[in-house]
């Protein structure tokens, strides 16, 4: 135990190292060398060793840009560069479970500095693909008057805005600007798979307890400010973010506030703090304020002023116990208005307040759930697959036509990966091994109850289903694959065998199962699984070609395989 409060193991992990050694002189026949001989041993803090590796790119139009030659960050420092193809392979040092890498600097100035959280796997390898952002068009204004602009990717319609105030940067070095400047303005869409891919940080923050809470995005910004010499601007003013909660059936009280927030992107930890709310438009008509039912509106200042820490809103009663002493006189009797047998005293009287306190942070979310994932050695979906492989689940809210946010989660030694969706959303579900050209698939049945519906899309590559939180099957003695997310450890960690989603890697098996002509048992095609395996997705299809000509006839066969 660290203290009185934090339950979990703090004692080092220690291993056996060298203590004192001596040198010794091997002699050879021309020449002589110096080795080491170990005298004694020690006990010394281990040195944990994780690597991460993985691709790095952006997409566009669904084609991978690699992010070449790019630097990448953690804690401030320098710790590593992709290659031309935006491969790269990280060694960290430390038992830590979760890190946050800075990726910027590309060679070819093609792509936004990003921040992302990579969940790792202590003592192991850790593979990942990290989508970031491509830069946009420069947007160009003068910043003497001022501008707003829509934000929105694709062929959608914006549904927010940002408006920068006229006279609102300044340089580097902190003296006003006036001129032209040109914005980089990246907006992850809720609406765009590939935008939410490419998602800033975890879309998560910390809550009251110390624990990860899972946050429902309606979009992201980014932005990079430049003057007609490329030098850096940088915002000295208040910014304003207008949205349109119509579209999305945000719903707002009396008194105009809504449960919308911005939110800032912590650097240190990736995720993300609340800053200010939504609250309905205000316009001013003659001497009357009417309230916009549709029109949100927030404030935010320039981010290097912002020093927030995460709210929370918890009312509790503070009781105070006041002690007060009264002193008093009485008489034992009056006898023809005399004043006999004066006495004098006092008590402690002793008075309750009680103070109501109200204090803010962030609670758990009640539609929080979580997924389980299980990735096998093959088809036959009988072994989990040891090696670590990345999960993805992204959660679209059909109700409010957008995608709420995405998770992406590495297996365990036993195979098993569990995801934070939100409950009664739709959720597509696909896995991925980084730097090996092996796909994934997924099962045509999976384990689930008969009830739970669900499709495979994409040739087996991924599955969509609703997540429906079912609880406890009494028949099958299995737990629901989707559990509320405050299970998320009996989901990770089960002890039986509940129902979950299957993948498995799509492999050539050594041994072929033929199938024969009925009349004249010719071999007809073979397929590549085993006969008793219930995935078959590929097979071998035999075909004669006969060729003919004045002199010879040439029978030749060949072997389509067929996916």
């Amino acid at each position: 135990m660290s203290n009185d409060v934090d339950c979990y193991d703090a004692w080092p992990k220690f291993c056996c190292s060298t203590d004192l050694t001596k040198p010794l002189i091997v002699n050879c026949t021309h020449f002589s060398y110096t080795i080491s001989q170990t005298i004694s041993c020690k006990c010394r803090e281990c040195s944990t060793i994780t690597q991460i590796s993985g691709e790095v790119y952006g997409k566009q139009n669904g084609t991978k840009i690699p992010f070449k030659s790019g630097q990448i960050y953690m804690k401030g420092q320098l710790v590593g560069e992709t290659t031309d193809s935006g491969l790269f392979s990280l060694t960290i040092s430390g038992d830590d479970k979760e890190v946050v890498l800075l990726l910027k600097n590309d060679a070819e100035n093609r792509f936004m500095n990003t921040l992302k959280t990579v969940k790792i796997t202590e003592d192991g390898n850790t593979p990942i693909d990290i989508v970031v952002p491509l830069k946009s068009k420069p947007i160009s204004f003068n910043s003497n008057l001022g501008h707003t602009m829509p934000l929105a990717n694709g062929n959608h319609t914006a549904f927010t805005h940002v408006s920068f105030p006229r006279e609102s940067f300044i340089t580097q070095d902190g003296k006003p600007f006036s001129g032209m400047v040109h914005a980089s303005v990246h907006f992850m869409d809720p609406r765009n798979l590939d935008d939410i891919e490419s998602a800033y940080g975890s879309v998560s923050t910390i809550g009251e307890d110390g624990n990860e809470i899972p946050l429902d995005t309606y979009g992201m910004t980014n932005y990079i400010f430049n003057d007609d010499n490329g030098n850096s601007l940088k915002l000295n003013s208040p910014i304003t973010y207008s949205f349109d909660a119509s579209q999305f059936n945000i719903s707002i009280d009396e008194e105009g506030k809504s449960k919308l927030y911005e939110w800032y992107l912590d650097m240190k930890t990736g995720k993300w703090v609340k800053i200010a709310q939504f609250k309905a438009n205000k316009q001013q008509t003659g001497k009357r304020r009417l309230l916009s039912t549709t029109t949100l509106q927030v404030d935010i200042p320039p981010l290097p002023d912002i020093k927030y820490i995460e709210e929370y809103t918890k009312l509790t009663s503070q009781k105070t116990i006041v002690a007060r002493t009264q002193y008093y006189i009485y008489y034992d009797n009056i006898h023809n208005h005399d004043i006999l047998g004066e006495v004098k005293g006092s008590r402690t009287i002793y008075t309750t307040n009680t103070k109501q306190v109200i204090s803010r942070g962030f609670r758990e979310r009640s539609d929080a759930c979580v997924v389980a994932v299980k990735v096998y050695q093959d088809t036959s979906f009988r072994l989990p697959l040891g090696t670590s492989v990345t999960v993805t689940a992204i959660t679209y809210n059909p109700s409010s036509v957008k995608y709420s946010g995405k998770d992406t989660r590495n297996t365990n030694k036993d195979g098993i990966a569990c995801l934070t969706i939100f409950c009664d959303q739709n959720v597509t579900l696909y896995a991925k091994q980084a730097l090996t050209p092996v796909d994934l698939v997924t099962s045509n049945t999976h384990s689930l109850p008969d009830f739970y519906a669900r499709t495979n899309i994409n040739n087996n590559a991924g599955v969509m289903f609703e997540a429906i939180e079912s609880s406890y099957d009494p028949f099958a003695k299995k737990y629901s694959p989707v559990r509320h997310y405050f299970d998320r450890e009996e989901c990770l960690h089960p002890r039986r065998d509940d129902y979950h989603f299957q993948f498995a890697p799509l492999v050539k098996p050594e041994l072929f199962s033929p199938k024969y002509g009925e009349e004249t048992r010719k071999l007809l095609s073979w397929y590549t699984d085993a006969k008793d395996k219930p995935e078959r997705r590929t097979c071998f299809l035999k075909v004669r070609v006969t060729v003919r000509d004045t002199y010879i006839e040439l029978k030749m066969y060949w072997c389509f395989l067929i996916k």
